[in-house]
């Protein structure tokens, strides 16, 4: 992953998720902006320090400077680790695994962010709230697909392939129900639940 750039976004996404991604993505291009303001303010305060070195002064000025580099450099990071543990989680429909989170890296987006991070993330969680993260839903039958660790997909047990969850709210109006998913939603549900946990077949693009 390019660590100066972000991942484009999942087209498949809500509206209000498509939104929500917008603001984590100007948060992550902010970080790198107070990465870049942070390191050019502390080398000027390094430099300023070095030619009143023998003063009190200059001490500070070097101790300030590097305050400043070290900010630059967890706010670089702080960029990384937004695009890893945030945006892409929210790509892959994985909204729940990210609530938490987002506090923390909201809180972190004020302090090395220039405020601006951490504003944009709350802006960013708020959106997300308005989403019901558990309706994970299959865009072809409507059915509760179940997230594949081992593949990184979700998965339609209804369908029997892999999908991009959509939410209930989404304007699309998909196709009725075919035979089979019919006869599977009338299972019961003990055979229903073993079906469920079976390890599904790799998707075609592994």
């Amino acid at each position: 992953m390019d660590l100066l750039s972000v991942p484009d976004a999942n087209p498949n996404l809500p509206p209000k998720v498509k939104e929500a991604r917008e603001m984590l993505q100007y948060a992550a291009i902010f970080f790198l902006v107070a990465a870049l303001l942070y390191g050019l303010w502390g080398l000027w305060d390094i430099m300023w320090g070095l030619l009143w070195s023998a003063t009190r002064y200059g001490t500070l000025r070097i101790g300030y400077g590097v305050i400043r580099i070290v900010f630059a450099v967890v706010a670089f990071i702080l960029k990384g680790k937004l695009v890893e543990e945030i945006i892409t989680p929210v790509d892959q429909g994985r909204y729940d695994d990210i609530e938490d989170k987002l506090m923390i890296y909201a809180i972190l987006g004020f302090i090395f962010g220039l405020v601006i991070s951490g504003v944009l993330i709350l802006l960013g969680y708020m959106k997300l709230k308005e989403v019901d993260s558990q309706a994970n839903v299959c865009p072809t039958c409507r059915g509760t697909l179940r997230y594949v660790q081992q593949y990184q997909k979700w998965y339609c047990d209804n369908c029997g392939d892999y999908k991009m969850p959509i939410h209930p709210a989404s304007s699309s109006t998909p196709p009725p129900p075919s035979q089979g998913q019919q006869q599977y939603q009338q299972q019961p549900p003990e055979e229903r639940s073993q079906q469920e946990y079976q390890t599904p077949p790799p998707p075609e693009d592994q």
